[in-house]
């Protein structure tokens, strides 16, 4: 973490960027037409991975440096709970969209697939781009303890 105290607040807007990039790459990759290989997709996958490496510890440890130390125990159980939720709540949304833009009786397994994986990539996109423009909302300056 020695890149957060050092760069502060702009890893998280360097990592909203970059998870952004990622799924926006993804799906443009996958609806322009290319057949689907690992070749191809894997290197959008490590944009996401590594915004969203820049982006989800940073942002847990920034929201809870602004809490009290005697509610840091209780702040750290209800932020893991929401984490938790928050992210089966998105497994289950982006499945949702995912195979209801999955038709393979159409256009064949894979090219549903890639489509199916386009719609669901422009669909978290939104989210990240949202999640972005939190970030970027966030207050310049770390939190001081009372």
């Amino acid at each position: 973490m020695r890149t957060v105290s050092k760069y502060g607040r702009r890893v998280l807007e360097v990592g909203a960027i970059i998870l952004a990039i990622g799924y926006l790459a993804t799906g443009v990759l996958l609806v322009s037409g290319p057949r689907i290989t690992p070749l191809l997709v894997i290197p959008t996958l490590i944009l996401q991975s590594v915004g969203g490496g820049l982006v989800i510890t940073p942002a847990l440890n920034t929201v809870l440096s602004r809490v009290k130390p005697e509610s840091a125990g209780v702040a750290s159980g209800v932020l893991s709970t929401a984490q938790q939720v928050g992210g089966a709540l998105g497994v289950a949304a982006i499945g949702a969209v995912f195979f209801s833009s999955f038709h393979p009786a159409e256009v064949g397994r894979v090219a549903a697939a890639g489509h199916a994986f386009a719609v669901a990539s422009f669909g978290v996109l939104v989210f990240a781009v949202i999640a972005g423009i939190v970030v970027f909302l966030l207050p310049k300056r770390p939190a001081t303890q009372a």
